[in-house]
């Protein structure tokens, strides 16, 4: 699989040698999506209040039942804080901000987040 989008990323570069690497939300958002259960999953072993809770960090905010709305409200609470699930979940909804931006400031914005959003998977503790 890898070799054919390859093929059709080189294949575009020789068409159009100007234009950039274009990535669309839809997989963006899914590979954020995974990183945030992955995370999850790996955390919810030494963190109990985890268990049960996929579904509230995958959801669109707006598509949540009551229930998953005020589960997660209690997980991303200050307390919860010291949650590496709950920063990889603020990661991925900066992400989603971006998406609503004006071109003019997509470019600031999107360097902006992967400066925070790097220095927040290298070091944790002083991006809260």
């Amino acid at each position: 699989m890898h070799g054919h989008v390859g093929g059709v990323h080189e294949g575009g570069r020789e068409a159009s040698p100007e234009a950039g690497v274009t990535f669309d939300c839809f997989h963006v958002q899914r590979v954020m999506n995974r990183t945030v259960d992955e995370v999850r999953r790996a955390e919810r072993k030494e963190r109990p209040e985890l268990n049960r809770t996929r579904f509230p960090w995958l959801k669109r905010r707006g598509k949540l039942t009551a229930s998953q709305r005020e589960r997660l409200d209690e997980l991303l609470d200050p307390a919860g804080r010291s949650l590496r699930t709950a920063l990889a979940y603020r990661i991925k909804l900066s992400f989603e901000a971006f998406r609503d931006l004006p071109p003019r400031l997509a470019q600031v914005y999107l360097d902006t987040w992967c400066r925070w959003a790097g220095r927040a998977v290298s070091h944790p503790s002083s991006t809260r």
